[in-house]
């Protein structure tokens, strides 16, 4: 309980403003981010919760309470009493935030040293006026400063004695705001406010604080432990430097000099941060330096190789096993599950180590198939290694190093893989196109693995998505690594095709990408939407369908000329039907996610029409038809008859994804025909077929736009309109010779 000497109401008053003082500073720490938002937040809520509490007692006329961390109030306490007991209860405050774990070392220190110095100004603001700071905060004042006459103080020491909440008034005579009975609480606590804040400014300005604070002489701040600790450092920084030039200068820092330092200063480093963690509440000091050395330790290796100290094949891998020792010692004794990752780098460092030292080294590391089978190895030993750790509570729980080693065995088999994949698309898929000159300027060969080590990467592949599939049904259950694996299996299948030798080129590529997205259609047609399992299947659809669009959209155009189409070989049937499958996969994909994205089915659609161009393109051109004006006439009946299917969709989802189709193949049509149209236009002699033509198609191109217009009802059609069938006009004319009038 507050003393009796304090009125009820006032001592409510002193309460109120105290907690209102700390939510004020927690609004203010969140701004500006010195603790997480979501802690201020929380902090804040259950603060107004006490004041809502308080206040609602308040108006009850109820007994005040003692409140932990509260230095309680008298009738006659200064500013600075005030603020320090908003001061302390702040304090209190951030001790109990730390006490249940919600701010972290460096967060309570940052809190603590701003309170800690505040508290210590208020202190000695409070000493000049012969109140002890230990008395506050031990005993409940009764009457901290007596003033008994009022003459014998200065005026700046007269208002820095002036009771805060007192029944009676002031030594000027005036009622103090506390003591008005008219208005509500908001109104008393901002008028203390603006008192406490005018008074804090007469403070900073008082000479008889200045005076009591004399400047110190220069023998003092030499003395003063700080500047002693200061100057200590500031010498053995200068004396290290001065050793390490003299070193120098002496020619002392020879390689294997330099290398037994690195190594020491290393292991220093990393037995300090052992000490820290163990002996010490520092805590995030000591990660960060065991960390860092962790880190470090490989440079020595390079440095070793890089001076001839140990080499590759000299067995450098020996210090490896060394380093992968401590790794595995530093996440034991710690028990810190990020030095799991560092663990297993180490470990996967060590094994490329020995395969560089294989005779002839380093040939089998450079060669692919070694090194990508020890990554995809330890990457399926660590994923499986996380069901040797107990699903329970504690440093080394499943949820701790079991994920842990789990996330590594993905980086390490993600990078083997990658290894496999970089190797086939540089010394297979795309060899011929891109990669051959980069090959012989280097003066090497393809991987093994491209030729007859291919089956290593099948059943590489094969593990890889066994572990995607593992990972998702086993350990994670969340649908997300079954995505995975269908792109590996489907990997695997194109290495199948590769190896059972079936010469179709890229027509079987084409065909095999295009069936897969066929099946992932059906399946989800089939499957509930709401399948965790298939929740990603549209997407991974449209990759699948878009895949075999580009790659005859390349085959394509690597046979177009500037009149001519596929002039140098006839295309295969096997492609028009790889066109017409990866056509259909992609309608039935529009057809299946019809109601779950416009943006999807308006891809699906985009794809579909790709293919149904590039296959009839093909065909064409496999009929005999080699010139564009052969293909033009037929082609653009495509544009017209998807611009029909929309208007016979009517206003159904898929009519306006058909629209946008038909618009986006008559300005390719358009696009390609300019070419032939230069010499069309650009010659007013007779070219014979080129004129009809080049006049069929414009009047196509003029019946597209103007069923547009009557179907879309947009007047700006009507100008493509009058511009399609002029252009079919003067072909006419030019065809029948009706010389420079009729033009």
């Amino acid at each position: 309980m507050f003393p009796a000497s304090l009125s009820a109401k006032d001592s409510w008053l002193v309460l109120l403003e105290t907690i209102q003082f700390a939510r004020d500073h927690f609004e203010r720490l969140v701004l500006a981010r010195a603790i997480p938002k979501e802690l201020g937040e929380e902090v804040i809520a259950a603060l107004l919760i006490r004041l809502a509490e308080y206040k609602s007692l308040s108006s009850s006329a109820a007994d005040v309470p003692s409140v932990v961390g509260i230095i309680p109030a008298t009738n006659a306490e200064t500013y600075s009493i005030k603020a320090f007991r908003n001061w302390k209860f702040l304090e209190h405050e951030i001790g109990q935030l730390k006490s249940a774990g919600k701010l972290s070392l460096s967060q309570f220190h940052a809190l603590e040293m701003e309170v800690a110095e505040r508290l210590s100004a208020i202190s000695r603001r409070l000493s000049n006026t012969g109140i002890h700071a230990s008395t506050l905060e031990a005993t409940c004042i009764v009457q901290a400063v007596v003033v008994d006459d009022d003459s014998a103080a200065p005026p700046a020491q007269q208002d820095k004695g002036e009771p805060l909440a007192s029944g009676s008034n002031d030594p000027r005579g005036e009622p103090h705001p506390a003591t008005h009975e008219a208005g509500s609480f908001e109104r008393q606590a901002e008028a203390q406010a603006k008192k406490f804040v005018a008074a804090r400014e007469e403070e900073k300005l008082d000479p008889v604080s200045t005076e009591a604070s004399p400047r110190r002489n220069l023998m003092e701040i030499l003395l003063d432990p700080r500047s002693i600790q200061w100057l200590l450092g500031l010498g053995g920084g200068l004396m290290l430097v001065g050793l390490v030039i003299l070193l120098w200068i002496n020619k002392f820092f020879t390689p294997p000099v330099m290398a037994v330092s690195l190594g020491l200063v290393n292991l220093v480093v990393l037995a300090t941060g052992f000490c820290l963690i163990r002996f010490t509440r520092y805590q995030l000091a000591g990660k960060a330096l065991t960390l860092l050395a962790c880190l470090v330790m490989p440079v020595n290796l390079w440095y070793y190789s890089a001076n001839s100290l140990i080499t590759l094949d000299g067995h450098l891998w020996v210090a490896a096993v060394v380093i992968s020792v401590i790794y595995a010692a530093s996440a034991m004794l710690l028990k810190d599950e990020m030095f799991v990752y560092v663990f297993s780098a180490g470990v996967a460092l060590t094994g490329l180590l020995i395969i560089a030292d294989m005779p002839p080294s380093p040939q089998k590391f450079w060669e692919i198939p070694y090194p990508a089978t020890l990554l995809v190895i330890l990457g399926l030993i660590s994923i499986h290694v996380e069901r040797a750790f107990e699903d329970k509570d504690g440093p080394f729980s499943r949820k701790r190093f079991g994920l842990a080693f789990f996330w590594s065995g993905h980086v390490l088999m993600a990078m083997g893989l990658l290894l496999v994949l970089g190797a086939q698309i540089s010394g297979d898929w795309l060899y011929d196109l891109w990669f051959k000159p980069v090959f012989a300027a280097w003066d090497t060969t393809p991987s093994p693995i491209c030729g007859e080590l291919r089956w290593l990467a099948l059943v590489l592949v094969l593990a890889a998505t066994y572990a995607y599939v593992y990972s998702d049904l086993v350990v994670r259950r969340l649908g997300d690594y079954i995505h995975v694996a269908a792109l590996t299996l489907l990997w695997a299948e194109m290495l199948v095709v590769q190896m059972l030798k079936l010469d179709l080129g890229v027509d079987a590529v084409i065909m095999v990408l295009a069936l897969t997205s066929l099946i992932v259609h059906i399946v989800q047609a089939t499957i509930p939407g709401d399948s965790k399992y298939t929740r990603s299947f549209p997407v991974f659809g449209l990759l699948l369908g878009l895949l075999p669009v580009l790659l005859g959209g390349l085959v394509y155009f690597q046979h177009v000329g500037p009149r001519s189409i596929w002039a140098e070989e006839v295309p295969k049937w096997s492609f028009v039907g790889a066109m017409l499958l990866t056509a259909f996969a992609s309608r039935v994909g529009a057809h299946v996610y019809r109601h779950v994205s416009k943006r999807l089915t308006t891809s699906y659609f985009f794809a579909s029409g790709a293919s149904v161009m590039v296959a009839a393109a093909a065909a064409l051109a496999a009929l005999g038809g080699e010139r564009w004006e052969e293909h033009a006439p037929i082609l653009m009946l495509i544009p017209i008859g998807y611009l029909v299917a929309a208007r016979w969709y009517g206003n159904r989802i898929q009519a306006e994804p058909l629209r946008w189709v038909a618009h986006a193949a008559t300005i390719a049509m358009l696009a390609s025909s300019l070419m032939s149209a230069f010499v069309g236009f650009s010659r007013l002699e007779q070219l014979g077929p080129l004129n009809l033509s080049l006049a069929l198609f414009f009047s196509e191109a003029a019946v597209f736009y103007g069923l547009a217009t009557w179907m879309e009802k947009q007047p700006r059609m009507v100008y493509l309109t009058t511009l399609m069938a002029s252009a079919c006009v003067w072909q006419l004319i030019t065809y029948l010779q009706l010389g420079t009038q009729a033009y």
